[in-house]
């Protein structure tokens, strides 16, 4: 009875509550603690069945594994971690109803109803099977995605490289590389040559601990090192195989199997953490190839096991300290005593550490590759004269010793990157500033920017010697403080200041690193003392500092050589060492514990020195043993009565005395001319840097149109007739245009090399143009003419620096602007002037690594510039199929597809795309055509008054182009369409994070999947905002749309097309409809498609160049040197790795597989006809749509 009144207090509390909710008066029920705790309890159960009911619906929408691709493998495991996350939080929940109908039960003599008891139960078996399901797909997809232990160690993996490449193996089991499209191989893997080569950007740091910590940091993330942790790599070099367990690091070396192995636990624990940021595969393969190139140049397939965890933990994510009690710990392994490291032990682990900047070609600044002044330099705070304790090493290190200043460098290089200062930059102006910032302790209120310091540029207040505050986090209001009063001190009393503190730990250098020693002074100068916050002592090594040598001076080249072998006899006999060299050789080879192959080099480079010495030595005593015959023989002549012999021998030796000054002066002379040949050199060099980096600088560059303008208004001097100055003027442009026109981002040795040739004919042109001043004295020039002409260029070329330093280019500011101007702005887009359009021709990334990122994932293009207009009217079909091509008439609702505009000859006028909606055509043709396509529509819309036809210019719409294989996923999340069944160029009308209008075509002119999305100009920026809130897209611009289209084998009017050429000729027929063909009613039509009956005499198609990249323009010979046609497009290919370009040919030369020979400046570089396109394209086609 008791049980059966609390359910009926239960059921009125019950509908009291829903009264209360109807405002329904209901009778009074007082709740007391077993309605509460039932009433809880029905609850929960609520809550919990939909949770598991939403599991459920997850689970019924999962894909079968079979079906999903290698790629999305990482996904779908972190998809069911995260799934398996969200049911264990419910297991509290399950266990508290669980517990409360327990409670009910015995506390309160409550029975609950069987149906609810039923649902409790319900509810536990179905979380008990969820769990159960999730974690067998789970292992199953883990099972999938990572190799077994015996797949891992014969290294067959085909997913490490992409077409051209494979990877195979030679029989050590060391990885090689296999380029089928040029038949080369290479111990780098792909990825490895493009990340040595992007290291000749960093050149241009000045100082060579940063230049080798920016490399370095670039390398730890390419190798995803910056994300493993330092405890991974311990734990799994804790556990060795059973081979190893026996032998001492140093002496154990392991092969490639046991390398993987390693490596393959190690990033499998970083995978796990970060499943989405890391490809096993790949970087295992990279981290094996960067090992073998650091320990392994040779590729004898085997490492010291201690050399790979020095690397790997050196460049892993860690506490630096941490790293360096590891490594300390490693070295103190291999002794007796677990606790403290001895002179071999330590002279191995500087050796494993020095290495790692070796590689990098860095290794001169850290004190050159010997050990032993590391060695020496330790144990000078060791307690102990024959061992060293971790205590006194972490003292040491923490002084930042030149070998090792690189790593905390790297640190706080790393730090930096996260750091922002409200700060502007003194030199450049930039604000914020990112990473590093550096405070001038000389002159209040001067901070410099990272970039501006690691070039080394200077001002008229800022100097490279002044004193810096060097900043990688935030600084506070203490610190402003204190260097405030610094600043003050400094200007004060800057005439006591004292020398400025080396910000490292030098090392003196022993007598058998001469050559080291002359490296070391020539790039290893400190020129700053820069304070760390942190109070640590910071490494500069500036590169272009002057060296420090000390040279001895003397009149007489006897007295040179003999203090030159004066100091050998006196090293050799100070040494504590034995004097023979074989002995001294073996002596630092044991305690230097080098290779064999140094062991070989080191012994050959003594041999050479013994020579030297020995042929030194003979010859200072053959003109000691000279010297004292004539001296006797001066005596002999002075005793003797005969001054006329006497005269004559000392006119004799006058002479030879002044031979020999002559030829020390001749030997001067010819040391300046190599000098100054040098820096001839080195300024060439530098010149030519610039070329190549137009990327770097804070302006854009000129478009060859403005700089075609500038010349030709400027380099006229006479009345039309052509004059040297012309002549030189037009060599000039010309260059410069050549210049202009490569890519910045696919440098070659060959482009160079051509940029060298350029500058050296412009130099050339301009000394005949002042040799010629004496023909243009006798000539209709006038000098007064060629002094206004010479008066116009430099004024020329005055206004463009004036532009240049404005952050400007020629006739840019009449540009027309996108609404997205700001937004590139702001982004850091690089501005150029395309079609009277301001458009970004890239962003902070090069147009080579936007275009691989569009290629693998999805970038965004601004492409707003583009003509769209709406074609209304019910004649709208009937008017425009009056000047296309295409079968518009039965093209399906929504779909579109690329037409031509041509005229009466068959030429091609324009390019356009054309979209059939229900009401009206939707049409986007090219920017630079517009002010055309517009005329010719309205003339042919005032012969056409009898067609109910309006046009309507779309001048407030924005258009952008979402390009790449990830396109579809990153769009569906925002537009209502199931993107799945939307073929390639079909399109729909619907809206963008359901409130922005919008039309989506899903096409692109880059080769990939893809899509044109037009919007209203006022919400593009808000569109691309939301699209770039995924890590899948980036912005990209005018040159990765070139190179992608190039690849593609698409054209661009005015190269590949124009007026003058055919739909035929172009190898564009498939865009005249059916219908058309048989009605002829097109412009042109009697001509097209008489050509398409009886064929035509040039063709469209692709050549891939051996060796420089052809240009518009460039001519295409035979064999016989006969020419067969020309080059309209062309640049390299990033995909490919190779130039290639589009062409027109002879029909008869048109095959595939044909040799042919390209000009380019004057060469001729052999090339193959190809079919286009050059890369497949891959376009979007339903799985489930068959073909009608």
């Amino acid at each position: 009875m008791f049980g059966s009144r609390v359910w009926k207090r239960y059921d009125g509390s019950r509908l009291r509550t829903e009264a209360k909710e109807n405002a329904v008066p209901v009778p009074h029920a007082e709740p007391n603690r077993g309605s509460q705790s039932v009433i809880g309890l029905f609850q929960k159960c609520n809550y919990l069945s939909s949770q598991l009911n939403a599991y459920d619906f997850q689970k019924f929408q999962k894909p079968e594994i079979r079906s999903i691709s290698v790629e999305r493998i990482p996904l779908k495991i972190e998809q069911s971690k995260l799934v398996l996350s969200n049911l264990m939080s419910c297991k509290s929940d399950i266990n508290i109803i669980n517990q409360t109908a327990r409670d009910v039960d015995s506390d309160f003599s409550i029975t609950p109803y069987a149906q609810q008891t039923d649902r409790i139960q319900d509810i536990n078996n179905r979380w008990n099977g969820l769990i159960s399901s999730i974690s067998q797909r789970a292992q199953v997809l883990q099972d999938l995605r990572y190799p077994s232990e015996t797949e891992r160690e014969s290294s067959a993996n085909p997913h490490s490289v992409e077409s051209p490449w494979q990877r195979s193996t030679a029989s050590n089991k060391v990885p090689y590389y296999i380029n089928h499209f040029d038949r080369s191989t290479s111990w780098d893997h792909p990825e490895m040559l493009d990340l040595m080569r992007s290291f000749s950007n960093l050149n241009d740091i000045k100082f060579s601990a940063y230049r080798t910590a920016m490399k370095l940091r670039t390398l730890q993330k390419r190798l995803s090192l910056d994300l493993t942790l330092l405890g991974n790599v311990i734990s799994v070099f804790e556990k060795p195989l059973d081979s190893v367990n026996s032998l001492s690091n140093s002496e154990n070396y392991i092969d490639v199997a046991k390398i993987l192995y390693y490596l393959q636990n190690i990033f499998e624990k970083t995978s796990s953490e970060y499943p989405q940021l890391l490809n096993v595969t790949v970087t295992v393969d990279m981290t094996l190839n960067w090992l073998l190139n650091v320990y392994d140049t040779s590729r004898t397939g085997t490492i010291r096991l201690l050399s790979m965890k020095i690397a790997l933990s050196l460049l892993c994510r860690g506490n630096i300290e941490e790293k360096y009690r590891y490594i300390f710990s490693l070295a103190a392994s291999e002794g007796e005593t677990k606790d403290v490291v001895n002179r071999k032990n330590l002279s191995i682990l500087f050796h494993d550490a020095i290495m790692i900047p070796k590689q990098l070609g860095e290794v001169a600044a850290f004190g050159g590759s010997s050990v032993e002044p590391s060695v020496k330099s330790c144990f000078e705070y060791a307690n102990t004269p024959d061992a060293i304790t971790v205590n006194d090493f972490l003292e040491w290190v923490k002084l930042e010793p030149q070998s090792l200043v690189w790593l905390p460098v790297m640190h706080r290089l790393a730090a930096s990157e996260t750091a922002k200062h409200e700060a502007r930059c003194n030199i450049c102006k930039e604000y914020p500033l990112i990473g590093f910032r550096y405070r001038s302790l000389k002159h209040f209120n001067c901070d410099i920017c990272q970039t501006c310091f690691f070039s080394g540029r200077q001002t008229k207040f800022y100097k490279l010697d002044d004193p810096l505050q060097e900043y990688y986090t935030a600084t506070t209001a203490s610190e402003d403080i204190r260097d405030f009063f610094r600043i003050f001190r400094n200007k004060f009393w800057s005439k006591h200041r004292k020398q400025p503190k080396l910000g490292y730990l030098p090392l003196s250098l022993t007598f058998d690193e001469t050559n080291s020693l002359i490296g070391v002074a020539t790039t290893a100068t400190p020129t700053h003392s820069i304070d760390i916050i942190n109070s640590t002592p910071d490494t500069i090594f500036a590169t272009s500092a002057p060296a420090q040598q000390i040279a001895t001076k003397s009149d007489d080249e006897h007295s040179v050589i003999a203090q030159h072998c004066r100091n050998l006899n006196n090293f050799i006999q100070s040494s504590p060492r034995p004097p023979s060299a074989s002995m001294l050789s073996i002596e630092l080879l044991t305690r230097s514990s080098l290779d064999s192959e140094q062991r070989h080099e080191l012994e050959a480079i003594i041999a050479d020195l013994e020579d030297e010495n020995h042929l030194l030595q003979n010859e200072y005593n053959r003109l000691c043993k000279q010297h004292i015959e004539k001296s006797q023989l001066i005596n002999e002549y002075n005793i003797s009565s005969n001054e006329q012999m006497m005269s004559y021998k000392d006119l004799e030796m006058l002479r030879e005395a002044k031979l020999l000054r002559h030829h020390k002066s001749k030997l001067e002379t010819r040391m300046k001319i190599l000098e100054e040949h040098n820096k001839q050199l080195e300024l060439q060099l530098n010149k030519s840097k610039q070329l190549l980096r137009p990327s770097n600088t804070r302006s854009p560059p000129l478009s060859q149109q403005s700089v075609r303008q500038i010349n030709l208004g400027y380099m006229s001097a006479g009345d039309g007739d052509s004059s040297p100055l012309q002549t030189s003027g037009t060599s000039l442009r010309r260059s410069v245009e050549r210049s202009l026109e490569r890519q910045p981002n696919l440098i070659t040795i060959d482009n160079l090399f051509s940029m060298a040739d350029d500058i050296n004919r412009a130099v050339v042109d301009l000394v005949q143009m002042f040799r010629l001043s004496s023909v243009l004295a006798r000539t209709c020039v006038k000098p007064s003419q060629m002094v206004r002409s010479l008066t116009s260029l430099n004024t020329v070329a005055v206004e463009q620096e004036k532009l240049l330093a404005k952050n400007e280019t020629p006739h840019l500011s009449e540009s027309k602007r996108t609404p997205l101007f700001d937004f590139h702005v702001k982004h850091k887009g690089r501005l150029v002037n395309f079609s009277g359009w301001q458009l970004p021709v890239q962003y902070s990334e090069s147009i080579g690594q936007s275009h691989k990122h569009t290629r693998a994932h999805s970038g965004l293009f601004d492409v707003s510039h583009m003509l769209q207009i709406k074609v209304h009217g019910k004649d709208r079909i009937k008017f425009m199929e009056q000047l296309v091509v295409s079968d518009i008439q039965n093209l399906k609702l929504n779909s579109s597809c690329l037409t031509l505009y041509t005229n009466k000859a068959g030429g091609i006028l324009d390019d356009l795309i054309i979209t059939k909606a229900s009401d009206y055509l939707f049409v986007v043709s090219n920017a630079g055509r517009a002010e055309n396509d517009l005329r010719h529509l309205n003339e042919h819309l005032e012969k056409s008054k009898d067609l109910n036809v309006d046009i309507e210019v779309l001048s407030d719409r924005a258009l952008l182009a979402l390009q790449g294989p990830s396109s579809s996923s990153v769009l569906q999340k925002f537009v209502p369409i199931d993107l799945t069944t939307f073929a390639f160029m079909q399109s729909a009308s619907t809206t963008f994070a359901n409130t922005i209008p919008c039309r989506v075509n899903r096409s692109g002119y880059t080769g990939e999947d893809g899509f044109e999305i037009s919007v209203p100009a006022n919400n593009v920026e808000q569109v691309a905002s939301f699209l770039l809130e995924s890590n899948e897209v980036a912005l990209a611009g005018l040159g990765c749309r070139d190179s992608m289209r190039l690849e593609a084998g698409l054209c661009l009017y005015g190269n590949d097309i124009d007026e003058k050429t055919t739909p035929v000729e172009a190898d564009l027929t498939w865009t005249i409809g059916k219908r058309r063909r048989e009605l002829a009613d097109f412009p042109g039509a009697d001509i097209i498609l008489d050509q398409i009956r009886n064929g035509v005499e040039r063709k469209r198609i692709g050549v891939v160049s051996n060796g420089s990249c052809p240009r518009f323009g460039a001519e295409i010979t035979d064999s016989d040197g006969k020419k067969i046609g020309q080059v309209t497009s062309g640049c390299p290919s990033p995909s490919l790795k190779h130039n290639i370009a589009i062409a027109y040919v002879s029909t008869n030369n048109a095959k595939p597989g044909t040799r042919v020979y390209l000009t380019v400046r004057n060469k001729k570089i052999e090339g193959n006809i190809v079919k286009l396109p050059f890369v497949p394209t891959k376009y979007y086609k339903p799985k489930n749509v068959t073909k009608q």
